[in-house]
């Protein structure tokens, strides 16, 4: 048994000596302790090496301790560090790549906090970016097989679902064996790095497209860092040769001294426009147009875009020398010269002065109203007609007109005023020459007085020209339009001949068609592509009709009837006919008089116009069909270019959209065949063609009025045949008829007297405003109301309406104006001038059928409304009849 290893003894020297002794009983046979072993080991030694190694120990703890307070400061500021950096630091277990630690770059460039990046373990797989995903896992794979350290460039998806570009540079941590201890990687957020590349990769195909110089310029050395293929060429240098020049090599004005000046304020401005001079290599030298532009992509640029000026400078120069020769006319000129714009005078000759007596100070930034009286002789103000001029010339018109000015001493002098429109720089301005003619005028004066005789004749002469340039123009026009009917007349015979014999070629076709169809039974496939003959025969056929229709060569079987009854008839058919989206309505006159037409043509004629009305809106409308009673003169047919028709009674079936319209080129080919504004395949250009044939087949005529963007309206007019058959409808129409020499139905025993239109005297003395844009309509309505005794004022647009209102002095009883016009319509006219004249009655006119504009929402139920086209009689009856109405 031990018994203790720290027994100190002391030796016999004094010295101390550690004992480790152990001891054991001794026993007899029987087992009883009979003694004791005892053996003793000096283990001083031992103890002595125990001591020195516990100080040893104690002294590592003491440097382990300190190292360890070393390192949690420099892990500390290790930490400090990475966490301000904008780069991502992470570390990762090198063969699961899963993150055991992230700065907090992370929350910057992935939008995700280091909790949730180190919680979730796919959060670095899913957030690469689709389509890089493959390409990013198999060079991490490479790098792991290889333990190479390395960058790889890809896309990843942020929490906020942003695409960003980032740069992920990777290295492998080994410990002191040698072994991969840690996947450590920087990443870096490259997204505007690659907006820039793409950017550059854009502007360098933008350059090369470019037909202009373009190049790129260090702002520091002044030296070219690239060009595009123009510049080099207008320079005669290779590209190579071009990228080792400087500025200063092309450019003799922006030399070595000029350049940081100009760089200088480039810098400040961000860009620039100068002009300069270049030298070819060839030495040759030309003015140059630089456009330059600072621009900041990584490092400083500045793109220069080089304009070969020559041709411009030629141009400046003639210009200068031309300015020189204008200049000395402009002063030598006999006659006052201005340069003016809308209201003040800007420029002005020497012989300005002369005439109006004041310095050229005194007349420029002044207003012409400034040099003439309140009032012309015509009692118009000075100022409004001066306006009216000027926006006239400004609008492209020259005007050429007698003016009363006035000298700055107050006396009057008569001027011949010629104004026209003139383009200098970016604009206009107008030139006004100005003439006294005080001394011819008063020439004229004394022989008007002396020759007064001569004067009456020559305004007769005068009035017998102008009444001779209005026939001859007249005849011009109805030369046109028997032109166009002509022309008409010409395409129906050729287009009738052609249908007849194509009708006898595809007789044969669909014959011999028909009749190999009857021998083929078994041959499915021949069948088939005979059969597909016989289709592509009957579609030809269905042509050749419209064509004979068109020709007026079709042979019809017409009959009297009532065309309310006939569109009654196919009224649910026209329903299906243009569908759910588009509104069908239809305003029959209750006694409407009979027409002999051919019953299944007429309906032909309906649904064509109804169809064309219905591709006029694809977005959905309305259709407004209508039928009406009407009389029509020869003035009528004049002014609508209709010749060979009688005047009488006709029947009205018009046919109005709300669609897209028409411009007036439009319409003149509107009725030509084959044409057509559709998609190819999508109309034969017939349907309207058609119509024109059927009607005028029928003694009738068709009429257009349209404007884009307000839609359209085809007006047929067929001879009335007979009037209404019973009541007192019967009695007035059958009077109408025998004015009119149409054949008397039978039962038209009751006398005329009793149911005469009521006699109203049609002349009057009050003052009436005609607002219509058409100058022959205007005049033509004009000298019918002057005729019956009133005074007329007239314009051609609302705002020309708003100034011949505002220079007449006294009251507008009546304005008659058209629905629709340019600037401003005729109900926009009436809010104006109502505050103004609150009595003033109105006379609305349009192209469009009553109906049809109340139902299109231009004008309210119940207004007083003239329907074109209208007779010199409906027109003065009209405005007899509002003029004394109450309302």
């Amino acid at each position: 048994m031990g018994l203790a290893d720290h027994t100190v003894l002391i030796a016999k020297d004094g010295t101390k000596r550690h004992i480790a002794d152990s001891g054991a009983p001794i026993r007899d046979e029987e087992g009883e302790i009979i003694g004791t072993v005892m053996v003793f080991r000096d283990i001083t030694e031992c103890k002595q090496a125990e001591e020195e190694l516990r100080k040893h120990r104690d002294h590592l703890e003491e440097l382990v301790q300190d190292r360890t307070e070393a390192l949690r400061e420099s892990e500390g500021k290790y930490r400090n560090l990475t966490e301000s950096l904008d780069e991502l630091i992470y570390r990762a277990d090198p063969k699961t790549f899963l993150a055991t630690y992230v700065n907090r770059a992370v929350e910057k460039i992935y939008g995700y906090t280091v909790e949730e990046w180190l919680r979730d373990p796919t959060i670095r797989e899913s957030t690469i970016h689709p389509e890089d995903k493959e390409r990013v896992f198999a060079w991490f794979t490479e790098a792991q097989r290889k333990m190479e350290s390395g960058a790889v460039e890809y896309r990843i998806i942020s929490k906020d679902k942003t695409v960003r570009w980032v740069e992920d540079h990777v290295s492998w941590e080994k410990d002191q064996q040698g072994n991969v201890v840690s996947l450590n990687g920087v990443m870096s957020d490259i997204t505007e790095r690659k907006q820039a590349e793409e950017s550059l990769t854009l502007f360098r195909s933008l350059m090369e497209q470019s037909n202009d110089a373009v190049e790129v310029v260090d702002p520091e050395t002044a030296r070219f860092l690239d060009a595009n293929e123009k510049a080099c060429a207008e320079l005669g240098y290779t590209r190579d040769e071009f990228l080792s020049l400087k500025i200063h090599d092309i450019d003799p004005i922006v030399d070595k001294s000029a350049f940081p000046k100009v760089m200088a304020e480039l810098r400040k401005s961000g860009s620039m426009m100068l002009e300069s001079l270049h030298h070819r290599k060839d030495g040759t030298t030309f003015p140059v147009e630089l456009s330059l532009k600072y621009v900041q992509l990584g490092r400083d640029y500045v793109v220069t875009i080089v304009r070969d000026i020559t041709e411009r400078k030629r141009a400046e120069e003639a210009l200068l020398e031309s300015e020189e020769k204008y200049k000395t006319l402009f002063n030598s000129a006999g006659d006052a010269i201005f340069i003016m714009n809308h209201t003040i005078f800007l420029e002005c000759n020497i012989q300005t002065e002369k005439i109006y007596g004041c310095t050229k100070d005194q007349i420029i930034g002044h207003s012409p109203v400034e040099y003439s009286p309140e009032k012309q002789p015509d009692g118009s103000f000075s100022e409004h007609a001066a306006v009216k001029k000027i926006e006239a010339a400004f609008a492209g018109e020259p005007q050429t007109f007698e003016w009363l000015h006035t000298r700055l001493d107050g006396t009057p002098f008569y001027a011949e005023v010629s104004l026209i429109r003139v383009h200098i720089g970016e604009g206009h301005v107008l030139q006004a020459i100005v003439r006294d003619i005080t001394e011819r005028r008063r020439a004229e004066e004394d022989l008007q007085a002396a020759y007064g005789q001569s004067i009456i004749y020559a305004q007769e002469l005068k009035e017998q020209i102008e009444e001779r340039e209005r026939t001859e123009e007249e005849k011009k026009k109805v030369e046109a339009q028997l032109y166009q009917s002509q022309k008409m007349e010409a395409i129906g015979t050729l287009a009738g001949g052609v249908a007849h014999d194509f009708n006898n070629l595809l007789t044969v076709i669909i014959g011999n068609a028909q009749l190999a169809l009857m021998d083929v039974i078994k041959d499915k496939s021949l069948r088939k592509k005979i059969e597909e003959i016989e289709k592509a025969g009957d579609r030809a056929a269905s042509l050749t009709r419209q064509l004979l229709a068109f020709s007026r060569k079709q042979i019809i079987t017409p009959r009297v009837l009532d065309l309310n009854e006939l569109l009654t008839g196919i009224e649910k058919m026209l329903g299906r006919l243009i569908g759910e989206d588009v509104e069908l309505l239809t305003i029959p006159e209750p006694a409407l008089w009979r027409v002999e037409v051919d019953p299944g043509q007429m309906e032909q004629v309906i649904m064509n116009m109804a169809i064309n009305a219905k591709d006029a809106m694809p977005l959905g409308g309305k259709i407004t069909i209508e039928t009406a009673n009407t009389d029509l003169d020869e003035n009528h047919f004049r002014k609508h270019g209709i010749e060979g028709e009688k005047s009488g009674h006709y029947v009205m079936l018009a046919v109005s959209d709300t669609g897209i319209g028409m411009d007036k080129e439009t319409q003149e080919h509107i009725f030509d065949p084959f044409f057509t504004t559709k998609e190819v395949g999508k109309g034969t250009g017939l349907g309207l063609s058609t119509v024109y044939g059927i009607v005028k087949q029928s003694n009738g005529f068709v009429w257009l009025y349209s404007e884009p963007g307000q839609g359209s309206t085809f007006t047929v007019y067929l001879p009335a045949t007979c009037p209404p058959q019973s009541g007192v409808g019967r009695r007035v129409a059958s009077a109408q008829a025998r004015r009119a020499g149409l054949p008397r139905a039978e039962g038209d025993a009751d006398s005329e007297e009793k149911q005469q239109l009521p006699v109203i005297e049609l002349d009057g003395s009050e003052t009436i405003l005609i607002v219509e844009d058409d100058n022959g309509l205007r005049k033509f309505a004009q000298e019918v109301l002057l005729l019956h005794g009133y005074k007329v004022l007239d314009a051609e647009n609302g705002e020309d309406a708003l100034m011949v209102s505002q220079a007449h002095e006294g009251p507008i009883h009546l304005m008659i104006a058209d629905v629709v016009m340019p600037r401003m319509g005729g109900k926009e006219l009436l809010e104006k001038l109502q505050p103004f004249y609150p009595r003033m009655k109105v006379i609305y006119m349009s192209g469009y059928t009553d109906n049809a504009i109340v139902e299109h929402g231009v004008l309210a139920p119940g207004l007083n409304f003239l329907q074109k086209p209208f007779t010199s009689e409906s027109l003065a009856r009209k405005v007899r009849e509002v003029l004394n109405s109450e309302k």
